[in-house]
């Protein structure tokens, strides 16, 4: 359970969590991705949400703050039949990853805090135009229309946001050949990895980086240039092994990692 003011938000999340509500609220199963509706859990009133921050099937259920206590324990009571485990911020952060989902003060700074160029970024930049697909032909106003139709016009993007994987056996190797176990860390990296290409050109940057428990690969999305935002562009991410600077070799890969049908179905 998270608080927000008066109220509680819980996130069940996962292939069995439609079947976990449903049988607590019957109204879930006919729940859209996006929607919301008001339903009853253990006898208190709700809202429950067709969303979350996994990229897996996922709901988040609302609930003021006095009722937080019954509707977990009825959460918890069904849940338990279907191998329900609770999990921490933790694994969220690791999960938006591979959803290839975006966090701010992680992978773009919030304007309030863009003291510089670098940190300054459109939402073409950041992978968001599939959210602005009318931008030449629209005439809806918003601050910045002109200056993301000039963008698109004049090519002007400085970067491309895109994601990585990289080359287990070559990281494997590197760190074997050092007499090190290859570190395979499900705990995301809070620092910038540079991306570089085959003559030591710096191409971008990591902005999230992690190993995937689930695809059981290193997977990081990035920042880099667009010319080489192609799928399939190699790349060399510098690491660092036995306190030695070092690059494993990596390409561009489409997002999201993981993108099971059933979030939508």
């Amino acid at each position: 359970f998270g608080s927000v003011f008066q109220f509680q938000n819980a996130l069940v999340q996962g292939p069995r969590s439609a079947a976990i509500l449903a049988a607590l609220a019957p109204e879930v199963p006919a729940l859209r991705p996006f929607r919301h509706i008001q339903a009853e859990i253990g006898g208190r009133p709700v809202v429950i949400s067709r969303t979350g921050y996994t990229g897996d099937l996922g709901y988040e259920v609302w609930v003021e703050a006095e009722h937080a206590e019954a509707v977990f324990d009825a959460i918890w009571a069904e849940g338990r039949k279907h191998l329900l485990t609770p999990v921490g911020q933790q694994a969220f952060l690791s999960l938006r990853i591979e959803a290839g989902l975006l966090m701010v003060g992680q992978d773009f700074v919030s304007s309030r805090y863009a003291f510089t160029d670098s940190d300054r970024l459109s939402p073409l930049e950041l992978g968001l135009g599939w959210m602005m697909r009318d931008l030449a032909t629209t005439e809806r106003a918003f601050i910045g229309r002109a200056a993301l139709r000039r963008e698109v016009e004049s090519g002007s993007s400085r970067w491309a946001q895109v994601g990585i994987e990289v080359d287990w056996r070559e990281w494997d190797a590197l760190h074997r050949e050092r007499g090190l176990i290859p570190p395979k860390d499900h705990t995301p990296t809070p620092w910038e990895m540079m991306l570089f290409g085959a003559e030591r050109e710096l191409l971008g940057h990591t902005t999230s980086f992690l190993y995937s428990p689930v695809l059981q690969r290193h997977i990081g999305m990035a920042r880099v240039r667009p010319d080489v935002a192609t799928v399939g562009t190699p790349l060399r991410l510098e690491i660092t092994v036995d306190h030695r600077t070092e690059t494993v070799g990596a390409q561009v890969v489409r997002t999201p990692f993981f993108n099971p049908p059933r979030k939508t179905a």
